[in-house]
């Protein structure tokens, strides 16, 4: 078969594969994820009208055995929930998760299509001793803290901080409330930067009220006071801080709000687009006071509302520290969802799912059955980060047959991925880093398309791959001596090994002539019988039946 491909590849002269045409690759311009559009509403374009994020904080005993994650993970599908926060792996600090049930449970919370982030418990970053978020150290520490973990578990949709705070409540700490914002601004900018698409989210301790060392109590200590306040305070009289009479201890009794008192200011954190979203921990029973909250934080941001997420209280202390049934907890869950709606929030997150002890079905049941059950129907989160699908190649060109080795590039929680590595719409791989063979000549498109489990993207990049054909071999020089006839020719690129063959006549009968001795790119055989006519021909492995295997022949009667 191959010497008879050759022959017809002889005498029809097949052309080659033009090399200069130029190659473009589809979709190889820079693209950018929008993480916070409208309004401040940070979520992707594709979720704006659909999304909302419904999330539950777990502990390490929700998921400490393969019964507890079966039971969690059918909890949170039966409650529609579509986000969760896993408490961060290390299994020298028992009341962490181990990295083993972390990884199980990541893989199942992914497996069903949830946003998955790791709450990282920022305070205690080193056993045994507290952060000091002043510290620039401690700053880069956090956030290196973040990459390893997003390194590490590469299906996480982002990072969420808790215990941004100081230990503590203490007098306002400016040079304190900066270096929280500074450590959460530099992680969100690495996240931007080296995790396109992941997100950063934190949770603050509730408003409440405090006494603060206020700028007309201590006028030192005014510049501690972040200024957005002092702005504010007076342009709301009768607000929550105002005239508070447990505060006679101080010159003037004003307060400030409780999150101020541990250092937290999330209302800069989110001006300075420092994070994605903040979440109000305000798990109190009484909905009056948690409806409070949300109308301050609307006073507080105005359209910027959209990135405040409020937390719902759903763990024994709540329902003991009220005096009330953990079935009056979950009706006021309810309520808290309706006005928290009708007020422009559009995310939410139970603490907590799991707790020893407590009966989950009962705040379940309120969340998904009845008129006004908010979660009766499934949504999708906001907090599941967007794939954005990116690859390339150790190489784009080459004879047949050409082998390129494919590295994926793409970013986001990528749970799966799909090659059309030759343009013909068919999956030819679902490996994460291929290999592929191309062994015949031609311009391939190759797309890759990646998903998070809910969303997806593809990238195209046409005419990547360029296969050529081997050229055909240029006769250098025919010698030919009374028993001797030696051929050489110039090196082909791409060739392996070449074959001669011979016929006694000009353009039939051409077989491979076994007599000779190559000696490089020479062929040396005694001259016998009629055998007067001779073709070289370049091959290379996998090709000897393919039309990529190109001649050129020197024909002469040497009689």
């Amino acid at each position: 078969m191959r010497a008879g491909l050759i022959a017809s590849a002889v005498f029809t002269f097949l052309a080659l594969l033009p090399s200069a045409e130029t190659k473009t690759r589809g979709g190889e311009g820079a693209r950018s994820f929008d993480r916070r559009m409208g309004s401040g509403i940070g979520v992707p374009r594709d979720s704006l009208d659909t999304g909302e994020t419904r999330a539950v904080w777990l502990n390490h005993y929700a998921f400490d055995s393969p019964e507890k994650r079966a039971e969690t993970l059918q909890k949170i599908t039966n409650a529609n929930l579509n986000t969760v926060f896993l408490i961060v792996p290390d299994d020298t600090r028992p009341a962490w998760s181990t990295v083993a049930d972390f990884s199980a449970m990541l893989t199942g919370a992914k497996a069903l299509g949830l946003g998955a982030h790791v709450w990282m418990i920022n305070l205690w970053r080193t056993a045994g001793q507290t952060a000091d978020f002043t510290d620039p150290a401690e700053q880069e520490a956090q956030t290196q803290w973040a990459r390893t973990l997003l390194d590490s578990f590469p299906t996480l949709d982002g990072i969420h901080f808790d215990y941004i705070r100081y230990e503590t409540q203490d007098r306002l700490d400016s040079v304190k409330m900066h270096g929280i914002r500074q450590t959460v601004l530099q992680t969100y900018q690495a996240l931007q930067t080296e995790y396109p698409g992941r997100f950063l989210t934190a949770a603050l301790i509730n408003m409440g009220q405090d006494c603060a060392d206020w700028v007309h109590s201590y006028p030192e200590g005014g510049d501690d006071i972040p200024s957005w306040f002092r702005t504010w305070f007076p342009a709301n009289p009768g607000n929550r801080w105002d005239d508070l009479s447990f505060c006679d201890a101080y010159p003037t009794p004003d307060g400030v709000p409780t999150q101020m008192t541990f250092q937290q200011d999330g209302v800069s954190l989110v001006n300075d687009d420092a994070l994605d979203f903040i979440i109000a921990m305000e798990y109190t029973y009484h909905t009056s006071w948690w409806s409070g909250e949300v109308d301050i934080w609307h006073s507080f941001l105005g359209p910027a509302i959209g990135h405040v997420y409020m937390g719902l209280g759903w763990y024994s202390s709540v329902w003991n520290g009220a005096g009330v049934t953990p079935g009056e907890v979950a009706a006021e869950i309810v309520n808290k969802i309706a006005y928290g709606r009708s007020h422009g929030i559009d995310g939410f997150s139970l603490f907590e799912f799991g707790e020893p002890g407590t009966n989950d079905s009962i705040v379940i049941h309120a969340l998904t059955e009845g008129p006004e059950a908010p979660f009766a129907e499934p949504a999708r989160s906001c907090l599941l980060s967007q794939p954005i699908a990116e690859f390339t190649a150790d190489t784009v060109a080459g004879t047949a047959p050409l082998i390129v080795h494919y590295s994926d590039l793409s970013t986001g929680a990528i749970v799966s991925w799909e090659w059309d590595l030759d343009g013909d719409d068919v999956i030819d791989s679902t490996s994460r880093n291929p290999s592929f063979v191309y062994a015949n000549p031609g311009t391939y498109t190759v797309s890759l398309t990646v998903t998070n489990g809910e969303n997806n993207d593809t990238e195209i990049k046409e005419h990547f791959i360029t296969v050529f054909g081997l050229d055909a071999p240029e006769i250098t020089s025919v010698l030919v001596y009374a028993d001797e006839i030696t051929i050489a020719w110039n090196p082909v690129a791409g060739a392996m090994s070449y074959g001669v063959y011979s016929s006694v006549m000009p353009y039939t009968g051409f077989a491979l002539d076994t007599t000779g001795i190559f000696t490089g790119e020479s062929w040396q055989a005694p001259v016998s019988g009629d055998q007067g006519f001779f073709c070289v021909v370049a091959l290379s492995e996998g090709c000897e039946s393919d039309a990529s295997v190109t001649v050129g022949f020197v024909a002469r009667d040497l009689r």
